[in-house]
C-alpha cells in the first residue's frame, strides 16, 4: 500500500528537518499543503528540504514553483479541480506530471478519471479537525474501476486502524493528524505505520 504524509497546514518548529527525517525513513510521497502560506513561505520551506527529495513532493498550492524545484507532482483540491480544464490536465500529463485530487463522495470518482490518484475521506473521524467526521460505514468496500485512479484513504488514520484500510480495499493511505499533532513523535509514528504496512505485504 502507498503511504503518503500530508504537511501540517500551519508552520511547525524544525519542520524541514522533520520532513527530511521522514524521507530518510522511507517516505515515498509528501504532500505540501499549506492553504494560507504565501509563495515565498512555500519556497523558503522547499529551500530547506534536501533537493534529492523534490521528486517525491506534491504541491497543493503555488504550482508555479514546480519548475523551479523540478517537482513533478501536482495536487488539485476538489474546489480547484472544478475550475480547471481537461486540456490543462492532459497537457500536464504529457509533460509527465503525476496528478492527484480529492473527493468526498465515492460517486465522484468519475470526476477524477484524469488523475493518477485521489484522496477519499474522511474514512475515520479526523484527528486534526473536530468537525471532520467519517463518511464511511463499517462495511465500506471499494470496487475498483478499470483504468481508474488509485484511491487513497484520508482522515483519522493511525497505526491502530490500518487493518481496516486494507479490508476496505484502498490502494494506500495518507497521514496528517497522527504525524503532526505531536511533532516530536512524527518520525516514530511514521515508522510504526510503515512497519505494519511492510508486515502485511
Amino acid at each position: 500500500m502507498k503511504v503518503i504524509v500530508i504537511s501540517n497546514p500551519t508552520p511547525t518548529a524544525k519542520e524541514a528537518n522533520l520532513i527530511n527525517a521522514l524521507f530518510n525513513e522511507g517516505l515515498a510521497c509528501f504532500h505540501l499543503r499549506k492553504p494560507n502560506a504565501s509563495e515565498a513561505e512555500i519556497e523558503m520551506l522547499l529551500d530547506q528540504i534536501d533537493k534529492q527529495f523534490y521528486p517525491k513532493i506534491a504541491l497543493h498550492q503555488h504550482h508555479q514553483l514546480a519548475s523551479k524545484f523540478d517537482i513533478k507532482r501536482l495536487h488539485y483540491p476538489e474546489r480547484t479541480r472544478k475550475e480547471i480544464t481537461a486540456e490543462l490536465l492532459q497537457n500536464q500529463k504529457e509533460k509527465c506530471f503525476i496528478l492527484s485530487t480529492s473527493i468526498h463522495q465515492i460517486e465522484s470518482i468519475n470526476q477524477a478519471f484524469l488523475f493518477d490518484y485521489t484522496f477519499y475521506g474522511p474514512v475515520f473521524n479526523s484527528i486534526s479537525k473536530n468537525d471532520y467526521q467519517s463518511v464511511t460505514a463499517s462495511d465500506f468496500h471499494i470496487k475498483k474501476k478499470l483504468n481508474g485512479p488509485e484511491i487513497i484513504a484520508l482522515g483519522g488514520i493511525t497505526d491502530k486502524n490500518l487493518y481496516q484500510i486494507k479490508k476496505m480495499n484502498f490502494d494506500g493511505f495518507a497521514l496528517l493528524g497522527f504525524i503532526w499533532q505531536q511533532p516530536e513523535k512524527a518520525v516514530q509514528h511514521f515508522k510504526s505505520t510503515l512497519l505494519i504496512t511492510k508486515s502485511e505485504t
